[in-house]
This record gives C-alpha cells, structure tokens and sequence, in this order.
C-alpha cells in the first residue's frame, strides 16, 4: 500500500482469504477506492472483486437489503 505501508497487511490478507469486503474509517484505504488517482487504479486492478466501505456505507447496503 504506497500511502500507508501499515495498511499492506490489511489488503494483502483480504486478497488472500478471497474477502469481497473491507469497513473501515481509514482515509488511506478508502482512498485506494478512488479510481481516478494511480493508487486506486492499481488497487482495482488488483483486488477487482474487493470492496472497500466506511460501516455507514455498509449499514446502508445491508437496509437496502
């Protein structure tokens, strides 16, 4: 993780374990979300599948059902 290199182990074991999901306040990882800076870019290329939501965004998701 360029920004934040404490953040790698969070994202390398989420990649890992296949996880589809993140939550988190992290202005750094939220910032990989970011598809129009180089960082987001390489993130979505690769973790394509991977997700990462603040819990208010997640909490909105799971009422929306």
């Amino acid at each position: 993780h360029p920004w934040n290199p404490d953040d790698s182990p969070y994202t390398n074991l989420a990649g890992a374990a296949g996880a589809r999901l993140i939550t988190t306040r992290d202005r750094h990882l939220l910032g990989l979300m970011d598809s129009t800076i180089p960082e987001g870019q390489e993130f979505r290329h690769r973790f394509p599948e991977l997700q990462i939501l603040r819990p208010e965004e997640l909490l909105e998701r799971i009422r929306a059902g």
